[in-house]
């Protein structure tokens, strides 16, 4: 889509499906561009508001997924968080896999996936003063982590509703 997809697909697809492509191709080419996103965003922009309105002629209702109707609001974003590539889900994504083989059944994975980075990691020294419980109970079941990120104790139904953690 960003490199050889221009050379490869001239000539294979129809003039009228290669062009779109082209669109497609070049709204993302700059807004990969750190340089080309801050100048252009507002062309990218236009490129992919007509490469989304011609999907449906040229591949008809079923191609209209919410992530076509996504790619409308990708110059805003680049605009917004700067470049694609300075933007990107990528890293994630690809630790995602690294997470998901240190489940080792159904029942609790995230339990399992912190245990396992647990085991892997020498533990850091713990600061009794800023201690923390964590409860099953409904009310209290959601805590914030020192970088704001809220994270919510699943509920266990073979423990009690008593405090399920200290640490």
């Amino acid at each position: 889509m960003l490199y050889v997809g221009k050379i490869v697909l001239k000539g294979i697809l129809q003039t009228e499906v290669y062009n779109h492509f082209l669109a497609f191709s070049i709204a993302l080419c700059i807004l990969v561009s750190p340089t080309l996103s801050a100048s252009h965003a507002m062309y990218a922009e236009q490129l992919l508001g007509w490469f989304v309105e011609t999907c449906k002629q040229l591949y008809g209702d079923e191609f209209l997924v919410y992530n076509v109707h996504s790619l409308t609001h990708l110059a805003a974003e680049a605009v917004t968080f700067g470049s694609l590539d300075s933007c990107s889900g990528f890293p994630f994504e690809n630790y995602l896999q690294q997470m998901k083989r240190l489940v080792r059944s159904g029942r609790n994975p995230l339990v399992q996936i912190a245990k396992r980075l647990g085991e892997m990691k020498p533990p850091k020294a713990v600061n009794l003063q800023n201690t923390v419980s964590v409860s099953s109970n409904l009310k209290n079941n959601v805590y914030i982590t020192a970088n704001a990120i809220g994270c919510q104790q699943p509920s266990n139904r073979n423990q009690s509703s008593g405090d399920v953690d200290k640490q």
